[in-house]
């Protein structure tokens, strides 16, 4: 189990970061809720992922889903 008291992007990229190196890779998409953790704007379809999360995603050859 693991417990973030509090959940920004450094949050969310250890948590993730942690759990593809467990799994041994990642799946070509994420599909995530609107978390303003992971999108800059919008929602949906519409969503924006930000640049700092797109990097992120890019290294580990995955793209994220709203």
């Amino acid at each position: 189990m693991q417990y973030y008291p509090c959940f920004t992007r450094f949050e969310a990229k250890t948590f993730l970061k942690a759990a593809i190196e467990f799994m041994g890779g990642s799946c070509q998409r994420c599909v995530i809720d609107n978390t303003s953790v992971i999108l800059y704007a919008g929602s949906g379809s519409n969503a924006v992922v930000s640049p700092e999360m797109m990097t992120f995603s890019r290294m580990y050859g995955f793209e994220f889903m709203a």
